[in-house]
This record gives C-alpha cells, sequence and structure tokens, in this order.
C-alpha cells in the first residue's frame, strides 16, 4: 500500500512540475513579446545617445575610455554592448534588443527563484507578475544597462537562495561571482547587502549562512576595489558621480510624504479642516500616534513575513526528507523482492 501510494504521490509531484514548467515558460514568450514589440518606434533620447556615444568609442583610446571614467558606471554592460553592436548593427532597435534579452531572460530566473524559496506556485505567481510589469516592459524599451542590472540582481538572488540551502563553497563563489558583476554594472548594488544580510538571518543554520554571507561579501569588496580606484573614485572626483547625491534629494520629502498619508497627517491648505493639527506649526500628539500605530503595524508584518519565510524553509526540508524515507523505503522493498 505504501509503495502504491508512493508512486501516486509521485505522479502528482510529476503533473505539478510538468504544469509549473509550462506556465513559466507561456509566462516567458508572453513576456518576451511585449519587450520586444516597438523597439524602433522612437528615436534615441539623452541617456540613450550617450550609451551610443560610449559603445562606438569604446576601443578609441583615449577619447573613448576617457569619457566612460567621466561616467564611471555600466562598464560591463557598455563592453557587452560593443560586441552585440557588432553583429546586430547600431540602430535603435539593435541597441534596445539587447535590454530585451535581457529583460525576458529576467523573467524565468525570477521564477526559479521564487520557486526555491515559496515552491512552484510561488514560482509561477512571481513569472507571471513580471512578465507583465509595466515598468519592467519600460526598461526593456531602453539601452540603458538597467535591465541587465536586473537580469544579475535576479541571478544572484536566486544563487543566495541556493547558497543558503546547500551551505557549500561553490554556491556561495557562484553568489559572488554575479554580485561582483552586478557591482559594476550600476552602483545601487551596494544596497543588496544589507538587505541579503537580513534575509541571511531567517536561514535555519543561522551562524554557517552569515559567515558565509560574510566572507563571500568580503571578497566581493576586494576584488571591486581596483576598478573603484581605476574608475570609480577618478569619476568621484571629477563631478561624474553628482547623480548620487542628486539621487538622494527626493528623500528629504519623505517625511512630509508619510504625514500626508496618515490619517492625521497634514493635508493640502484647502483641506485644512480634515486635519487633527489644523497647522503646519507643530506635530500634534494624533499625529504621533498616528505614525506610532503605522510603525507598529509595519513591525508586525515584518515578524509575520519572518515568520512565514522560516515556516516555508521548514516545510520544504520536512518535504524533501519524507521523499528521501520514501524513495530509501522503495529501494529497501524493491531489494526484498528481488531476493
Amino acid at each position: 500500500m505504501t509503495i502504491g501510494k508512493t508512486h501516486d504521490d509521485s505522479a502528482m509531484i510529476d503533473r505539478t512540475s510538468r504544469w509549473a514548467i509550462a506556465t513559466i515558460a507561456l509566462a516567458t514568450a508572453a513576456g518576451t513579446g511585449l519587450r520586444f514589440v516597438g523597439l524602433s518606434a522612437h528615436e534615441f533620447w539623452y541617456d540613450e545617445s550617450c550609451t551610443y556615444l560610449y559603445v562606438r568609442d569604446l576601443f578609441d583610446w583615449p577619447a573613448g575610455w576617457a569619457n566612460l571614467l567621466r561616467e564611471s558606471t555600466n562598464l560591463p554592460y557598455y563592453v557587452l554592448l560593443r560586441g552585440w553592436a557588432t553583429i546586430f548593427g547600431h540602430s535603435e532597435a539593435a541597441y534596445r534588443a539587447f535590454s530585451a534579452l535581457a529583460a525576458a531572460l529576467t523573467v524565468p530566473l525570477l521564477g526559479a527563484a521564487a520557486a526555491r524559496l515559496a515552491g512552484r506556485r510561488g514560482g509561477v505567481i512571481a513569472a507571471v507578475l513580471a512578465a507583465a510589469h509595466p515598468l519592467h516592459v519600460y526598461y526593456a524599451h531602453e539601452a540603458r544597462a538597467y535591465a541587465l542590472w536586473v537580469l544579475l540582481l535576479t541571478g544572484a538572488a536566486w544563487a543566495l537562495i541556493r547558497a543558503v540551502q546547500r551551505m557549500t563553497a561553490r554556491s556561495w563563489s557562484l553568489y559572488g561571482v554575479l554580485l561582483l558583476a552586478a557591482l559594476p554594472t550600476h552602483y545601487f548594488s551596494l544596497y543588496w547587502a544589507p538587505a541579503t544580510l537580513a534575509a541571511v538571518t531567517l536561514a535555519q543554520d543561522r551562524r554557517r549562512a552569515v559567515r558565509f554571507w560574510a566572507v563571500t561579501h568580503v571578497v566581493v569588496g576586494l576584488c571591486f576595489l581596483p576598478y573603484f580606484f581605476a574608475a570609480v573614485l577618478p569619476a568621484g572626483l571629477g563631478g561624474g558621480n553628482r547623480w548620487l547625491v542628486e539621487a538622494w534629494e527626493p528623500l528629504a520629502a519623505i517625511p512630509n510624504t508619510l504625514w500626508a498619508m496618515l490619517p492625521a497627517g497634514r493635508y493640502p491648505p484647502h483641506l485644512t479642516g480634515l486635519s487633527a493639527s489644523g497647522s503646519d506649526a507643530a506635530t500634534s500628539w494624533p499625529e504621533l500616534a498616528a505614525l506610532a500605530g503605522a510603525g507598529a503595524l509595519i513591525l508586525v508584518a515584518a515578524g509575520r513575513c519572518a515568520r512565514a519565510l522560516t515556516a516555508v524553509g521548514a516545510a520544504r526540508d520536512a518535504t524533501r526528507e519524507r521523499r528521501r524515507s520514501v524513495a530509501r523505503g522503495t529501494a529497501a522493498a524493491a531489494g526484498g523482492a528481488g531476493t
């Protein structure tokens, strides 16, 4: 009876796997179509024109490299795009097709990463949402490095989940290579480190996972140092990284935005009567209470997410162990029947 039940379970698992793979493949095909349609609908805009000039003059010494060092970021993208343009040409559609391909590859890769973390259903949902995501489709139509950067970080996410599950030097090395490729593609990859540390602390073998994480990020940082001194630092001294400072300036508007979204927050002047404070001169007790309540809700939600992720990992491990036990029992029964 046990063997028969195991066979039925295995058949059901196989059907579920085929369904998930077919759905992700269909989402990838649909997403690919969305990303490759209309690539030549409009001319290059300013930033894409910079991409064109950088790629065209990439191997002109020293002018081409001087321009690259002035921007200092996206260098892997320019090198890869130069090879792509050598084959497919320097038109708007050809340049954007590279981004469209990177964005299309992100869909199944994200599905694979989500499936490792949340099962086949989670992988299918992630792939379908990514395939239809309007912002992702938008950047697939742009001859800039963002689509490639997202592909690299998605690969790094998949590799990180795999490394935490396997806890081997080889799996962590793959994660480090992908992260090292993402760093010069876009410097916002630096914000990846604290986020991944928070995720790694949810692993069952937390100490070992954090140790692997720390060693990997130290090695990646050391490998990135030569590029930092050769490209990032000179560009910063020359003002080429001013956009990084400008990118942080909108953060000053976040407090006012948060107040506006709170039930007791500040409203526009013509709606002042709805505000609990009635003026912008000082913060009222209702505002503080609403802010504290929102913070408490965020903490509760974060705690529940952490517990859910831990439960998912434990359930996956238990399921894997049950399958191994069934396989061992089946093999033993088959061996006994043979004798």
